[in-house]
């Protein structure tokens, strides 16, 4: 069985039987050296369990009928850990307005990449283009300069 995933603010926690129940095993929910013992309830596709109030770890949880491994389920606690909300562009300039370092901001439009927004912002002027022309003067210099010593004049 594939791990389950839960948020921490879940009320019960159902997990699908592939096992039967065998006297009166308990559930247990079993992280590093700790072990809890969820209040739970049994029907025939699941068991439902409430999470115990000392759970305040997120992570991975081995869950055990008795000594058999049963499953193994993903506890997310708390649920701020999951905020996606992001920053807009006015609040990320307020935020770095006192910074010591310049910070630009590139707006990127929903159908532009942004490799051309990138492009489009960058104030940088091409020097390759300056590096070629010097180049080609210098190979000039050293043409002439090695034709003069050619023809016997001197230095």
């Amino acid at each position: 069985m594939p791990p389950l995933a839960f948020a921490g603010d879940s009320e019960s926690i159902k997990i699908p039987l592939e096992f039967n129940k065998k006297g009166e095993d308990l559930i247990t929910l079993h992280k590093d050296d700790k072990v809890f013992v969820p209040q739970q309830s049994w029907t025939k596709q699941h068991i439902a369990m409430q999470l115990p109030e000392d759970l305040h770890m997120p992570g991975f949880y081995d869950v055990f009928l008795g000594d058999l491994h049963v499953s193994t389920i993903a506890i997310n606690i708390p649920v701020s850990e999951s905020n996606l909300e992001t920053y807009s562009k006015d609040e990320l300039k307020d935020i770095f307005s006192n910074s010591k370092f310049p910070v630009d901001f590139i707006a990127v439009d929903s159908g532009q990449s942004f490799e051309k927004a990138l492009e489009k912002e960058t104030k940088d002027t091409d020097l390759a283009k300056y590096c070629l022309i010097l180049c080609l003067l210098l190979l000039l210099v050293e043409i002439f300069i090695l034709r003069k010593r050619a023809s016997g004049s001197p230095t």
